[in-house]
């Protein structure tokens, strides 16, 4: 027998009576557990020990978290309709301002409690939503306009609906002429190919 096969020999023998071992007590400690709990039955049965406890079968009511602020307590679902707004966008606002005091301060959506905000472009005040309508496309196509770094005016200085370029085709390439053989392009009828490839 080589040294490797020596070698190997002994491993598989240190493991096989490592697997034995950790059967052994595997199967120790399940008999123990059997044990204990039979005996916790019994005591409960006779009356000597009070019933057990399954925690993992208790479901535990959670109370809706509320959020006080100026002294009005309310949950997030209830301020979001308070404000007139959604929840998303409530969490949205706190996110960025920092905190729920300062995202409720900012007031109310645009579905009630104020009125819409003006917009004066060429001599002319409407609302974002009129605005929408006389340029013949979505509020929110405008209002996407407007958050993408662009001022109310220029947003409406865009006009109507933006038509993308379709998708492939480049638009930048210079005017063609001719096929760039010049005068020399002629027709020919048979093609032939050399057989040196």
């Amino acid at each position: 027998m080589t040294p490797a096969e020596r070698a190997r020999h002994i491993d598989k023998q240190e493991f096989a009576a490592e697997c034995k071992a950790a059967r052994e007590r595997a199967v120790a400690y399940a008999t123990r557990c059997r044990k204990r709990e039979k005996e916790k039955v019994k005591a409960w049965l006779s009356g000597a020990e009070p019933a057990p406890i399954n925690l993992a079968a208790m479901t535990i009511a959670r109370q809706p978290v509320t959020h006080c602020v100026n002294g009005e307590c309310r949950t997030m679902d209830g301020w979001a309709k308070h404000l007139g707004i959604s929840k998303h966008a409530l969490i949205i606002r706190r996110r960025k301002l920092g905190s729920l005091e300062a995202a409720i301060a900012m007031g109310f959506g645009s579905q009630r409690g104020r009125q819409p905000s003006l917009i004066e472009f060429n001599g002319e005040a409407l609302t974002i939503k009129e605005w929408a309508l006389r340029l013949g496309i979505k509020e929110d196509s405008l209002r996407h306009r407007m958050h993408t770094g662009r001022t109310a005016k220029e947003a409406i200085a865009l006009g109507g609906p933006l038509r993308r370029p379709d998708p492939g085709v480049a638009s930048n390439f210079a005017h063609s002429e001719g096929t760039g053989a010049g005068s020399t392009a002629q027709e020919t009828p048979k093609i032939t190919f050399s057989e040196d490839a």
